[in-house]
């Protein structure tokens, strides 16, 4: 049985090759990467494909060696997730969004 939520925690470590033209010399983590760190992770609890993104909104920078913590919410043909990093002590939303669900 497939869980109505789930979290995970990732990060991206300082020598990653997709930091290395993201940004020179003051470099931050790719939207891309985090979103697919969170359609592979909703692949592999729900067993369903991904089959688009309908909104995804990112709302602050992720740094290198930073660790999120992904909520994601499962519903009959979506999922909802928020990203979120710990600064000075206090979460900070970093994205925010849904994806399509496919069975497979």
């Amino acid at each position: 049985m497939t869980p109505a939520r789930f979290q995970f925690r990732c990060g991206v470590a300082a020598d990653h090759p997709a930091l290395a033209g993201h940004f020179p010399g003051a470099p931050i983590v790719p939207a891309v990467w985090l979103l697919d760190r969170v359609i592979a992770e909703v692949q592999r609890i729900t067993g369903c494909l991904v089959g688009g993104v309908p909104q995804a909104k990112f709302v602050a920078a992720l740094l290198p060696r930073e660790q999120v913590e992904i909520t994601c919410t499962i519903g009959d043909r979506h999922v909802g997730f928020r990203i979120e990093v710990q600064r000075e002590g206090a979460p900070t939303p970093v994205a925010f969004g849904s994806l399509a669900l496919q069975p497979s």
